[in-house]
């Protein structure tokens, strides 16, 4: 019998299992959630890359949102987590020193690109934070408050930091679940402060980026999932919070989830598991992998995107680490750097440039296996003694 925490949160959410897929923007597609899901889980859409500037922006997102729609059981149309970024706005423009210092650092890495290539990569701000949306474009962000209040999916989630106390009441005023994502109890305490509904607890072995939002890289304890999440229920339990944790990273088999529910988790939310499975984009590096015999590590890293995410350890990976010689603030910040790699990457043919986010147990997945087998063999083991 599942605790009572877990089938209380199951029955907010219309769920039957208390798997939370994580959104994993880049890589998951609306089908991924949709079986998700159909499955019994809480299927994920990642919406950060669409730019809610404008009215292109939304009509995209309500795209997928529509594609998902039509994926999924009629009565689990809206049993879903809309993820956005709330990381910090940065400017608009990037001055010609980072320009120069991220080219130089590519160039030392990957020795054959030419320089004539530079002139066609742009450096705009390809991840558009929520917070910018919230700050300087009140209409537009009226009408996106007015679509998510239409919708209404179970979940609306937050990464790398968190919106405004009174977009969280508007949602919640909605009946939507308002869930942010945390890794240490400086932020535990600023989340709790802002009414929220739910913590995605990511610890440090967790695949994808980094979700701090209070303390930067220098002074990130890197804390586990596991220590993490037992601090965070620890505090939480002093503050007579109701608040629901879902810790998230690491998380690879049933027997894991079974201990994460033994000691109060309602759920847990898992991404690498689903890395080799086809309803997925990014699935033949890694189930190529997986396959064959070579044992990748996994680093952390931020001389990609700009933020810090962990990722397989390829030899394109590697070289940057080492040719590294910059400050960070003297290269792009997040999605002006990340936006510049993705156009480099499809104009580079020679080298395998790609960024290939994991979790540190990726090894552990089954790469035989589709997401409605993932989810229906964790179900069968989570059902038993």
């Amino acid at each position: 019998m599942p605790p009572k925490n877990s089938i209380r949160l199951c029955q907010l959410l219309g769920t039957k299992e208390p798997i939370w897929q994580a959104p994993m923007a880049g890589i998951s597609t609306a089908r991924l959630a949709a079986d998700v899901t159909n499955n019994g889980g809480l299927g994920a859409l990642p919406l950060a890359m669409f730019d809610l500037r404008n009215p292109e922006g939304l009509k995209k997102l309500a795209s997928t949102v529509d594609e998902f729609s039509r994926l999924v059981s009629s009565n689990r149309a809206n049993t879903v987590n809309f993820n956005f970024f709330c990381h910090d706005v940065y400017s608009t423009e990037t001055p010609p020193s980072q320009v120069k210092n991220w080219w130089t650092l590519y160039k030392n890495s990957l020795k054959t690109l030419e320089d004539s290539l530079l002139s066609k990569i742009p450096f705009d701000n390809g991840n558009v934070s929520f917070k910018e949306i919230e700050r300087d474009y009140p209409e537009e962000l009226t009408k996106l408050l007015d679509y998510l209040a239409e919708v209404k999916p179970k979940v609306i989630s937050f990464h790398f930091g968190h919106p405004t106390k009174s977009t969280i009441e508007r949602l919640q005023k909605e009946g939507i679940m308002v869930v942010v994502t945390t890794t240490s109890i400086e932020e535990t305490k600023a989340l709790l402060d802002l009414g929220v509904d739910g913590l995605v607890c990511q610890g440090y072995e967790a695949g994808g980026h980094r979700g701090n939002f209070l303390v930067g890289k220098e002074l990130d304890e890197n804390l586990s999932t596991f220590a993490l999440f037992s601090q965070v229920q620890k505090y939480v339990a002093s503050q007579n919070k109701d608040v629901f944790l879902i810790p998230a990273g690491g998380i690879m088999d049933a027997s894991t989830i079974k201990y994460y529910l033994s000691l109060g988790a309602p759920a847990v939310q898992m991404g690498s598991i689903f890395l080799a499975a086809p309803e997925t984009s990014s699935n033949g590096f890694v189930k190529k992998h997986v396959e064959g015999e070579n044992n990748l590590t996994t680093t952390m890293i931020d001389l990609v995107s700009g933020k810090p995410a962990r990722t397989i350890k390829t030899k394109f990976i590697d070289s940057l680490i080492k040719n590294d010689k910059f400050e960070r603030s003297e290269l792009p910040p997040y999605g002006h750097a990340y936006n510049a790699y993705k156009v480099l990457k499809g104009l580079v043919k020679d080298h395998d440039i790609g960024f290939y986010l994991a979790g540190q147990n990726y090894h552990s997945l089954d790469p035989k296996l589709n997401t409605t087998e993932i989810i229906q063999k964790l179900s069968k083991e989570l059902a038993q003694d």
